[in-house]
């Protein structure tokens, strides 16, 4: 089996019943991708995952969480790396959103958070052989020309 191409992914379900009347069930689908590629000296990866609603525990602050990429690209050879990664760079929501909703009070916020923000990231790095080399040492840890009443290794 050829193993230059991995892909993984997940589905999720969840579900809330709630007694506020503009929300009677909140929740919904989550899935995921991953995928990666690789091949010879370069790499390639990419994720995604989409973006959920869901409920605090205490059940008085509503959350809806946006969705999140990611692209990478990569290349090794030698002592010679370099990679760049794009995330969430082509969305236009960067926030999260909180907000509490009853008959006495209201409330929303957006919560900012470099998770859902755009991000490029370019790394270079160059890697130096100091000249270690592993010795490696056989030694015999017994004798076996003394007599004794132990068990011996047989010779």
């Amino acid at each position: 089996m050829n193993r230059n191409l991995q892909l993984s992914g997940g589905v999720g379900y969840n579900t809330t019943k709630t007694n506020d009347e503009q929300r009677k069930r909140w929740g919904g689908f989550r899935y995921s991708l991953d995928l990666m590629y690789s091949s010879g000296i370069f790499s390639f990866s990419g994720s995604y995952m989409s973006g959920i609603k869901g409920i605090e525990f205490t059940g008085s602050c509503y959350s809806e969480v946006p969705r999140c990429y990611n692209l990478s690209a990569s290349y090794s050879k030698g002592c010679w790396y370099a990679s760049i990664e794009l995330d969430n760079v082509f969305e236009s929501k960067h926030y999260g959103k909180e907000y509490v909703n009853s008959p006495v009070y209201r409330r929303t916020v957006s919560i900012k958070s470099w998770e859902y923000s755009p991000l490029v990231t370019f790394k270079l790095s160059y890697n130096i052989d100091l000249g270690h080399k592993k010795i490696e040492h056989v030694e015999e840890l017994f004798d076996k020309s003394i007599s004794t009443g132990y068990l011996r290794p047989k010779e």
